[in-house]
């Protein structure tokens, strides 16, 4: 008999996007999976609404459950709806506005079975902007909790979890205290106790909206805090270097929130914190200067910004010239296109996978 996975897709302001998502699961070639949406909108709000719409055309699918939350939660809330409903052997998250490639499931359960001392596998991410692909995250060894404490994007999405039900169970889900965070706070505790394989193969799309995390300093070095505090066991077992390291990529998520705000006494305190693990340099004094908070009325900001954006997106070419060969350029394009409403990349590509107009 065939292992059931389980695909939880936790929506808040995604309905644009849903059905892509949910379709990505359908159309998979492994076909002993559920879908489970669970709407996190506020009921009475036009999103509660337009994503009741989207939901009307899965009706005839007994494959897919819809649940609605009473009331606007959070994401690690959402997911624990969906765990608490779900029947597979294996659970996977999917955001609203990513998709999986059609052999995601069977690839990766596969490789689960042949593994058995692994109860968990991630995978490949293509990680795409404004209808083109700017860069990839590749797995290149079993995850660790050294890798995500060092490094935030070692996932790439938090649509990149394959995990037996077991392990899922065993550490009681997520954290719902997290507001963000969640996915390496819930990784982090999955492998305290079990081994997470790796597959390089790109399996996953994560569609970046453009749409970032309102700015609250207060309430994120709250939630810093409280990260830190409820891990010191685990960044006590780094190398002292690798430690310092750590803290330094914590105050300096705190020093850009403290930028967002255009608070200068959150710029100060961060500054103050940032400071007891690294020198200032003049790099963080620029970002200071040309925080769009306090200058984007200004036309210098305006005539800076697109040169910082110019450049930004030469390097982002650069980079992707030096990591990707032809082959996995021709790749990426098939799994773009091969999403029902990617025609928009196919504008941006040509055949081979470079930019229409050279690469």
């Amino acid at each position: 008999m065939e292992s059931r996975v389980s695909v939880i897709i936790p929506t808040f302001n995604g309905a644009k996007n849903l059905s892509r998502a949910i379709d990505s699961v359908l159309e998979q070639t492994y076909k002993s999976v559920e879908v489970i949406v669970v709407d996190d909108n506020e009921p009475g709000t036009s999103e509660r609404d337009q994503t009741e719409e989207v939901m009307k055309n899965y009706n005839k699918f007994r494959s897919v459950k819809y649940i609605k939350h009473s009331m606007n939660k959070i994401s690690a809330a959402a997911r624990n709806t969906g765990i608490a409903a779900s029947l597979g052997s294996y659970i996977c998250f999917l955001n609203d506005d990513d998709f999986y490639h059609r052999s995601r499931i069977a690839k990766c359960l596969a490789l689960l079975k042949a593994n058995p001392q692994y109860e968990g596998i991630y995978c490949g991410v293509v990680i795409i902007d404004k209808s083109s692909y700017n860069s990839i995250v590749r797995p290149v060894w079993p995850l660790t909790q050294r890798e995500l404490l060092l490094d935030g994007n070692t996932l790439g999405t938090g649509s990149n979890f394959f995990l037996s039900r077991k392990a899922v169970e065993f550490v009681g889900g997520f954290d719902d205290r997290f507001i963000r965070h969640q996915d390496i706070e819930f990784m982090i505790r999955i492998l305290e106790d079990f081994k997470v394989l790796n597959f390089e193969e790109i399996m996953i799309g994560k569609v970046k909206d453009g749409v970032n995390n309102p700015s609250n300093y207060s309430e994120f070095r709250e939630l810093k805090k409280f990260y830190m505090l409820k891990f010191e066991n685990t960044i006590d077992r780094l190398d002292p270097p690798e430690r310092k390291l750590f803290y330094i990529y914590q105050y300096e998520d705190l020093f850009h929130e403290a930028i967002k705000s255009g608070q200068k006494e959150y710029i100060f305190q961060s500054l103050q914190e940032l400071s007891l693990f690294r020198e200032i340099t003049s790099k963080d004094r620029l970002r200071i200067l040309i925080s769009e908070k306090r200058l984007y009325k200004k036309r210098i900001y305006i005539i800076l910004r697109l040169v910082y954006d110019k450049s930004k997106n030469r390097r982002v070419s650069y980079h992707l010239e030096k990591q990707i060969d032809p082959s996995a350029k021709s790749y990426v394009f098939n799994f773009l296109c091969g999403i029902g409403t990617a025609t928009e990349h196919k504008t941006r590509f040509s055949a081979d996978g470079t930019r229409n107009g050279g690469a």
